[in-house]
């Protein structure tokens, strides 16, 4: 009499995740990277440094980067030329809604959601944003280059927002559009202003959306 043994095999749950790759940082930190490069290798680099994600890689981010690769006592010979001082922004990807200083634009806020908004600021010069509506209590926040926060208004005038920011650091600068209350509900139309009179060259805004944090 021959007899079979059937190994017991558990159900397997369909909505279970599978498991997240970890990420090779020393490899990361070693790929040849072009300054003013924007993409998501560059966001995953910008993660195993530390930084607030911007896919951009300016001068705040190859600052890090040289940093990261000597405490690790890792080669600099794969890291491209020095950023100048020069102001000049690179091209963005023509797909994206770019503002440029002194051109008010208007865009629709939805509940839950605050608009994104990227601007290259210089060290030592100053920018204004103003973002007014006539359909939510409009509430601005600027962060740095290193994500802290810098500037916060709700009401300027009536409703509608304003600050104006002297800048510590050269880099990428984070604007983000919300409305006040809890839940950042408040929806409708509103328009937003970059402004900084001759102090400021060829800054501008690039808007992406991203999910209330509270």
């Amino acid at each position: 009499m021959t007899t079979t043994t059937l190994e017991l095999t558990l159900p397997v749950d369909p909505d279970t995740e599978e498991p997240v790759e970890p990420i090779d940082e020393e490899a990361v930190l070693l790929e040849i990277y072009e300054l003013w490069e924007v993409g998501e290798r560059v966001q995953v680099l910008q993660i195993v440094l530390g930084m607030q994600a911007d896919w951009t890689y300016g001068p705040a981010t190859f600052d890090r980067h040289v940093q990261e690769l000597i405490d690790r006592g890792l080669a600099l010979d794969h890291l491209p030329p020095p950023p100048t001082t020069s102001t000049t922004l690179p091209p963005f990807d023509d797909q994206v809604n770019n503002l440029y200083p002194n051109q008010q634009v208007q865009d629709f806020k939805h509940p839950g959601v605050s608009d994104e908004w990227i601007f290259f600021g210089v060290a030592g010069t100053s920018v204004q944003v103003q973002m007014t509506s006539g359909h939510f209590d409009a509430y601005l926040e600027v962060f740095g280059p290193l994500g802290d926060l810098i500037a916060i208004n709700d009401d300027h005038v009536g409703t509608d927002s304003f600050v104006s920011v002297q800048l510590c650091e050269t880099g990428a600068y984070t604007v983000h559009a919300r409305s006040f209350g809890y839940g950042n509900e408040q929806l409708g139309y509103y328009s937003i202003l970059l402004t900084g009179g001759d102090v400021v060259i060829d800054a501008l805004l690039q808007k992406c959306e991203v999910l209330a944090d509270s």
